[in-house]
């Protein structure tokens, strides 16, 4: 037969007469201790609040009366408050655990054990209760896995050193932007709109202003591009064309167009070139001045 101490470490049968009282004095000490410890585990069953010994672990039944946690559960006492380790309804404080199994952590089954979708999420909350966010399935309609957060915070991955975040799949944003991109350096970088338009702005082969207009009567612009207005100097089919941007120097190109209806060809003049304007002069093909109701011209250089 094996004898324990209150202590819990094994008592020695006595070997002399000497030994029995000490003996019996340590049984007796652990019969009492057991007691104290099955009263404890009693009051948790009786509603009233147990003696407070640090760690002791003990069953909360559920809750008329003594009301340590959000419901019935396991709870043990930390030194300061009762703590608990979880049951129906409640929720699980977890701090300080480091997990070194390879096998998961924390699995969701589907609700019927045959892979049809159902819910299964981690949830975290504020200070009030109400739910922030959660991590998981939260529709039993769909296999979709969601990260939400629902009271306007941002959601945010962030690494450290060269890490990424990367993505094994499309990425669909559902009609919302992608904001705040860096200039690309490679080629297979994403850019933004700026980016883009300001280098065909940039680019050597790519006009850096150009307009339609009609130049008969009141002239009126269809359509341009860095084209602040367009002037009638005051003789037929003379006309002036003043850049939004000016060009670095006057060293330009420009290629200008025009027609008119049943004239069968005109002839076109650049006149004058200013880093802010450029003049222009519309003929007939047998001679004299005269007005275009469809005049182009595109300019090229740097600005």
């Amino acid at each position: 037969m094996t004898f324990l101490s209150n202590l819990g470490e094994q008592l020695a049968p006595p070997q002399s007469e000497e030994e029995v009282i000490p003996f019996c004095n340590a049984l007796l000490q652990g019969l009492l201790d057991w007691q104290e410890r099955m009263e404890d585990s009693l009051g948790s069953e009786t509603n009233t609040e147990p003696v407070k010994k640090e760690n002791l672990m003990l069953r909360y039944a559920d809750g008329t009366d003594w009301n340590p946690g959000s419901g019935p559960g396991f709870y043990y006492w930390n030194g300061s408050l009762w703590v608990a380790l979880g049951g129906l309804g409640d929720d699980i404080e977890v701090s300080g655990v480091t997990i070194l199994d390879a096998a998961p952590i924390l699995v969701f089954r589907d609700s019927n054990g045959a892979g049809a979708a159902s819910t299964g999420f981690i949830e975290w909350r504020d200070s009030g209760g109400g739910r922030a966010g959660y991590f998981g399935n939260a529709s039993s309609g769909d296999d979709d896995l969601s990260w939400a957060n629902e009271q306007g915070g941002h959601i945010k991955i962030i690494t450290t050193g060269a890490g990424e975040l990367q993505v094994f799949a499309p990425l669909n944003v559902n009609t919302h932007k992608i904001l705040n991109v860096v200039d690309p350096t490679a080629n297979q970088e994403a850019a933004t709109k700026k980016y883009v338009d300001d280098a065909l702005v940039a680019g050597e082969g790519s006009a850096k202003a150009w307009v339609n207009f009609n130049g008969t009567g009141t002239i009126a612009i269809r359509d341009s591009f860095n084209v602040t207005s367009i002037t009638d100097l005051g003789g037929v089919g003379f006309y002036q064309v003043t850049w939004d941007t000016d060009f670095a120097n006057a060293n330009y190109s420009a290629v200008v167009s025009a027609m008119l209806e049943g004239v069968a060809l005109q002839v076109c003049g650049l006149n004058t070139f200013a880093v802010g304007s450029i003049r222009l002069s519309i003929s007939a093909h047998g001679g004299g001045a005269q007005e275009g109701d469809i005049i182009s011209i595109q300019t090229f250089g740097d600005q």
